[in-house]
């Protein structure tokens, strides 16, 4: 896990993520460039990107950096049009989102849009090009739920299926709220839906949180201090920028295996850069105090990986001195050793499948019961 260059020097693969994640923050990067150049290190650090989907991230900082001296001669081929691909993606998926919320509106629903697509709608200065995504997520009030699937049904959207026995992956359709609602009775979500004309999955959510957290209570907390916001008689909501972090270190950092597995979580590190700046352009001082406390010990696993990767300051003081040393031997171990990564991430799948089991155990019928179907 070492990048050699032609004057014989190499990075290893611990040296290369640091390297990306101070490129991808420091608002100075010559220096980072002229190592990664002197190392030949590019193609490496590309795979590197791309594994965390943090890739037009780093275009967008390179096309950026384009002025400077050390700027590489040739921009890296994976690298070539994606801000655009990206960009034009992205402004698709902004106005799919202000269609969805329209048509919402006209059963009187006011649809709270989560992740990245409440960064999109709300943000003064959104980079289109620098974040690519994959769905749009929603939440309503729970007594809305069935009127909203009612809306969008009505309005075109399908509810996607893949069939077990379906070794290529096809996706079916269907129209069926009922069973929609019951397929996925023990997931925070519906089955993401489909429209023909639009670019991007929809998930509907009961919940913005995944099971194991305190679902209903930071649900309810959510839904009175989310923030209206217009676009001509659009309406739509956007969760407060204290929701939002949480959200990124308990939906992403937490749920998504990086605190598990001992993965740098790039993406959600540069989500919530974006968010601090989003909050500082709108006179807006976060509470992070109660961040922390919702979070527990694994916002501060999150702050403290900020802090020592990214070089952000941290919100908050560390407590967990043991812990956050035992997490950094272990990630360097990780991006340093093929073998450790493997045992990592095959120990943390085995707690996260477990603590589900636990915490919604019947989503292990249900799972056999749509693998026995067809």
């Amino acid at each position: 896990m070492t990048a050699k260059s032609r004057t014989g020097s190499s990075l290893t693969g611990w040296e290369q993520l640091q390297l990306l994640c101070l490129l991808l923050t420091d608002s100075e990067p010559t220096s980072y460039i002229e190592r990664i150049n002197s190392t030949d290190s590019w193609p490496t650090l590309v795979d590197l990107a791309s594994s965390h989907q943090c890739l037009p991230a780093l275009a967008a900082k390179l096309n950026a950096c384009a002025h400077l001296s050390c700027a590489p001669e040739t921009t890296p081929a994976s690298l070539n049009g994606l801000g655009r691909q990206v960009a034009v993606r992205t402004m698709s998926i902004y106005a799919q989102a202000l269609r969805l919320a329209e048509t919402l509106n006209k059963a009187e629903i006011t649809p709270i849009f989560l992740k990245g697509t409440a960064t999109l709608l709300s943000s003064k200065a959104a980079d289109f090009a620098a974040r690519d995504q994959a769905d749009i997520d929603v939440v309503v009030e729970p007594a809305n739920l069935r009127a909203a699937c009612e809306q969008l049904v009505e309005a075109g959207y399908r509810f996607t299926t893949t069939r077990p026995n379906d070794n290529k992956g096809n996706v079916t359709t269907h129209r069926d709220i009922e069973r929609a609602l019951k397929e996925s009775r023990y997931h925070h979500h519906l089955p993401p839906m489909t429209h023909p004309k639009a670019t991007a999955l929809v998930e509907l959510h009961r919940y913005h949180l995944p099971a194991g957290f305190d679902q209903a209570g930071i649900l309810e907390d959510l839904l009175n201090t989310a923030a209206t916001h217009t676009a001509g008689d659009i309406r739509f909501r956007v969760p407060s920028f204290e929701h939002r972090a949480i959200h990124l270190i308990l939906g992403s950092f937490v749920h998504d295996g990086y605190a598990a597995t001992c993965r740098v979580p790039i993406r959600p590190a540069l989500d919530y850069i974006q968010l601090m700046s989003e909050a500082a352009a709108d006179n807006t001082k976060i509470d992070n105090a109660s961040v922390a406390q919702t979070c527990g010990i694994r916002g501060e696993q999150f702050f403290y990986s900020l802090k020592w990767l990214f070089e952000v300051e941290a919100p908050m003081s560390f407590t967990e001195a043991k812990a956050n040393a035992l997490t950094e031997r272990l990630i360097k171990a990780r991006y340093n050793n093929a073998r450790t990564a493997t045992y990592l991430d095959t120990l943390g799948r085995v707690r996260h499948l477990g603590k589900k089991m636990l915490v919604s155990p019947g989503k292990l019928t249900g799972y056999i019961r749509n693998n026995l179907k067809g």
